[in-house]
């Protein structure tokens, strides 16, 4: 026989059901007529690549490709192996005419058989089998999505392969909504199995579309983001908060787990009107005074975020001012400001419905009549913020310059349980009742704020209280003023307000109770100083027809009559239980005034005065001693507890005994 029998096979062709093998030498050989080596390989992955209408084998097909390999040789001796994408056969064999029979599988689909003969003539001889692929091969495409991510075991696949999808939400506020991932192959749903992450379909002949949708619960706002944002992440941030917290309320309630609103530092100021059922009306003008941020239940909406947008440990609400203004008309000019610059209506107690990291300014509430009937926002209270049977968490909020022509200069509340941590009420007015705060009928629950600086041309210079059962701990009262009663706070119709580790101080009443009036109701006081008020008459607590329950507190002008109360230091710094104070006594003091410095001095009396049963720093005594008014235990250990832990000046409540007032010493 002539030599080189590999230089006359000219690249035979193996054709296989959907596929094609094509064979050919690696090199020429030289004569020999001896026994030799016959070593094939098979499909090199990264080497050739299989076509089909233009697509080519994708990696990860051809890492799972397999080949059933027969040789036949002489006397019928018959040797079998399996190979694997890349793999090489090496086989010692004797002359003669041999054939190899060749099957593709991929995966545990058979892609087609056939078979090859020829002489073996020479020695140490190669045989190459790269693959090309005539059969079907159709493509699985996945559009982005808004929330998350859908992902596929292969881009490309034969008909009759089983995919996978693996559906991964974004961050815990994202979830696959029910029913919305769908695969569409040829114009033909195509059956998906699976729940949860894991789902599975057998590849049609035809190239396949997957769709998927996220409810997504979370959303980014920038003053000066584009108003085109979806409000997706910082770099879609949308300028529009109100429409991000809508957004957000509508994904939770149709299933997403979270609903959260992160917004970086800046102004923003309301666009929008509330609709009569509380919805928001997108269509109304620029500049209307019924224009409100209206907070939404289950909703929170996180502020003190830098301008350019960050993660939870760069927000800094005190460097990263994030304000709530209700400047809507003319710049500095008051009498064109929204009536109230935040809503808060029909919101149930531990709703998950949360303010944090705010100052809210500007509202101006002078109105006549009520904004909606369905829930009667009365224009002429809450100029900064009104609740009307809601009960909102805020958190590091300020509320400053704020107005109201009736009541609640900085917040307004009807049949409402507010809950305020770390929050400051100063600097609003109001032409009736509670310059800082206004209550009917309602429950906050106020821990570690401050009420300073506020004022009324009726009663109730920093709070008024009206047929309501408030609980203030570690809180201070300061700088007040009221041109008839109540400098400090006033309690009326029946409220029964709890106040623990309270300070009372540098409050003026044109008329009496400088610190406090009580009339018609019998607060409970405990732990608390209530000295250096102003008033013509009492200026410390008068009660008309009022007995508060006072037990190891300091109250001027008081004895130290009843558990554990301190006798009345006395007039002068000397004998003052603060470190500074501004006495009222003094003729170059000014009153109100919130100047002075309430932590305790050396000696005071205060120190090591108080009652650490009558402290409610767990869920058992706050029930006891509160009687758990409009709150639930998941809000008293996130926000409550944490508040509890701390005075007002950051420091551990609990050194021992625990002092009387808003400060440790």
């Amino acid at each position: 026989m002539k030599n080189g029998f590999l230089a006359n096979l000219v690249l035979p062709v193996l054709l296989l059901a959907g596929c094609t093998f094509l064979m050919g030498p690696d090199e020429p050989v030289g004569e020999n007529t001896g026994t030799g080596t016959l070593t094939v390989s098979f499909g090199e992955a990264g080497g050739d690549r299989a076509v089909s209408s233009g697509k080519d084998l994708p990696a990860e097909i051809l890492a799972v490709l397999r080949y059933e390999v027969s040789f036949t040789g002489p006397g019928d001796v018959q040797i079998n192996r399996t190979v694997s994408s890349g793999g090489t056969i090496n086989l010692s064999l004797t002359e003669g005419p041999w054939r190899i029979d060749a099957s593709a599988y991929y995966g545990e689909d058979l892609m087609g058989t056939g078979s090859l003969s020829f002489e073996l003539r020479i020695g140490n001889t190669s045989v190459r089998v790269p693959m090309y692929m005539s059969g079907p091969l159709y493509e699985i495409s996945i559009p982005a999505t808004t929330g998350g991510t859908v992902a596929s075991n292969f881009s490309l696949a034969f008909p009759g392969t089983a995919v996978a999808l693996t559906v991964t939400p974004a961050h815990d506020g994202a979830v696959l909504k029910p029913n919305a991932l769908a695969v569409n192959g040829g114009g033909s749903p195509v059956a998906l199995a699976g729940s949860g992450a894991a789902y599975t379909f057998t590849m049609p002949a035809a190239d396949v579309a997957v769709a998927a949708e996220f409810l997504n619960g979370w959303r980014y706002a920038r003053e000066t983001a584009a108003g085109t944002g979806d409000g997706s992440s910082w770099a879609n941030a949308s300028n529009d908060l109100q429409k991000m917290m809508d957004e957000a309320a509508a994904a939770k309630a149709a299933g997403a787990p979270d609903a959260l609103v992160r917004v970086a530092a800046g102004t923003y100021k309301p666009r929008y009107k509330p609709n009569s059922d509380g919805t928001t009306d997108y269509a109304t003008i620029a500049n209307d005074r019924d224009s409100a941020f209206i907070l939404r239940q289950g909703v929170e909406v996180r502020g003190g975020y830098p301008t350019g947008g960050g993660n939870d440990a760069s927000r800094d609400p005190s460097a990263n001012v994030t304000l709530l203004s209700g400047d809507i008309g003319t710049v500095n000019t008051n009498t064109d400001n929204a009536y109230h610059v935040v809503l808060a209506v029909n919101i149930p107690a531990g709703s998950g419905t949360v303010l944090d990291g705010f100052t809210i300014s500007g509202g101006y509430a002078d109105g006549t009549g009520t904004l909606f009937a369905g829930n009667s926002i009365d224009r002429t209270a809450g100029g900064g913020m009104y609740n009307n049977n809601a009960s909102p968490v805020l958190t590091n909020v300020i509320l400053s310059g704020n107005l109201s022509s009736y009541a609640g200069g900085g917040m307004y509340s009807n049949n409402s349980s507010p809950i305020l941590t770390n929050v400051t009420i100063s600097g609003n007015t109001s032409y009736s009742n509670g310059g800082g705060m206004r209550s009917d009928s309602s429950s906050p629950v106020l821990t570690n704020v401050t009420i300073s600086g506020n004022r009324t041309y009726n009663s109730g210079g920093g709070m008024s209280n009206n047929a309501s059962s408030l609980v203030l701990t570690n809180v201070t009262i300061s700088g007040n003023r009221a041109s008839s009663f109540g400098g400090g706070m006033t309690n009326e119709s029946n409220s029964s307000s709890i106040l623990t580790n309270v300070t009372i101080s540098g409050n003026k009443a044109g008329s009496g109770g400088g610190g406090m009036l009580n009339a018609f109701s019998s607060p409970q006081i405990r732990n608390s100083i209530i000295w250096g008020n102003d008033a013509p008459a009492s200026p410390g607590i008068s009660n008309d027809t009022g007995s508060p329950a006072i037990a190891y507190s300091i109250v001027q002008g008081g004895s130290a009559v009843g558990d554990g109360n301190v006798a009345d230091p006395g007039a002068g710094s000397t004998n003052s239980p603060f470190v500074d104070w501004q006495d009222p006594a003094d003729s170059s003091v000014t009153m109100p005034n919130s100047a002075g410095d309430y932590r305790l001095k050396p000696g005071s009396p205060a120190i090591d005065a108080g009652d650490n049963a009558g402290y409610p720093d767990t869920w058992a005594k706050w029930q006891s001693l509160t009687g758990t008014p409009a709150i639930t235990e998941p809000v008293y250990n996130g926000y409550v507890l944490p508040a509890l832990a701390k005075d007002l000046g950051g420091n551990s409540r609990f050194n021992g005994a625990i002092d009387m007032g808003g400060y440790e010493r």
